[in-house]
């Protein structure tokens, strides 16, 4: 009895152990020709894993749900791995964010001119027409559960932060940002871009951060509510970005040996 007693307190100490060891995880991130991978660790040890949801055309995950597109379905899914709901969709790929709360899900469906975002009823699709034909959208959220707040990137590269509202469909308030050039991205509540001088991030007080960064434009996809993936075409590298409310900080991403020359 004591001897199994003596194990049973062995085999809780362990677990106990394993669980306040285990790595962190900044969240999830993509590689084309990939599984979504699972980001394990620490900045400069990070470690990246298949995660459930196989390959995927472009993601959005905060640290509950994940809002993802693969073969022509954008679904919303719990980090668990289950999925709330599915949506067909064929066009060219979607802007998506996905917040704390499912109702927090929205996407801007670039094939239909439309916005999708998920309610209590499931999905539900609204015609956009006051966002521009030739309007580039690189980034948008719910600001309220019906107000939609876009980034607009326009032929010269300006950016313009346009607020809708979802029940009349039309423009509530529409501003350029000076100093900022597309396209720009908006990750929790701060805009990022890529500037003269490297990665520029400004807050919602305005202040504002230059982080040194390869050259040229990248791509931006939600990680998780603090954490975004970055990757630039110019040098093929992907980094996490850490956007911390005090100093944000850029690591390099491993990318693992199969998806070398893939992107």
């Amino acid at each position: 009895m004591q001897r199994y007693l003596a194990i049973l307190l062995f085999t809780a100490s362990a677990a106990s152990l394993a669980a306040q060891i285990a790595p962190p995880n900044p969240g999830f991130v993509r590689y084309d020709g990939l599984p979504i991978q699972g980001l394990y660790g620490l900045p400069g040890n990070f470690v990246p894993a298949d995660a459930a949801w196989g390959e995927a055309d472009t993601i959005s995950f905060s640290d509950r749900f994940g809002f993802l597109v693969t073969k022509g379905v954008i679904k919303l899914v719990r980090i668990d791995g289950s999925v709330l709901g599915r949506y067909e969709y064929d066009g060219p790929a979607p802007i998506l964010h996905v917040g704390s709360t499912p109702e927090s899900a929205v996407a801007w469906l670039p094939g239909t001119h439309s916005l999708l975002h998920w309610t209590e009823r499931g999905f539900s699709v609204t015609e956009e027409e006051s966002i521009g034909s030739d309007a580039i959208v690189s980034a948008l959220e719910l600001s309220a559960s019906d107000v939609a707040r876009f980034l607009i990137t326009h032929p010269d590269r300006s950016v313009s932060n346009v607020t809708l509202s979802l029940s009349t469909t039309s423009v509530i308030s529409s501003d350029f940002l000076p100093g900022v050039s597309g396209p720009a991205f908006r990750f929790a509540g701060q805009l990022i871009w890529a500037g003269n001088h490297g990665l520029e991030i400004e807050d919602s007080d305005g202040r504002q951060h230059t982080l040194p960064s390869p050259a040229g434009l990248f791509t931006a996809e939600q990680m998780s509510s603090q954490w975004v993936h970055l990757f630039y075409p110019y040098d093929r590298t992907h980094w996490a970005l850490h956007l911390s409310k005090t100093e944000p900080t850029l690591s390099r991403l491993p990318a693992p040996a199969i998806a070398k020359g893939l992107r």
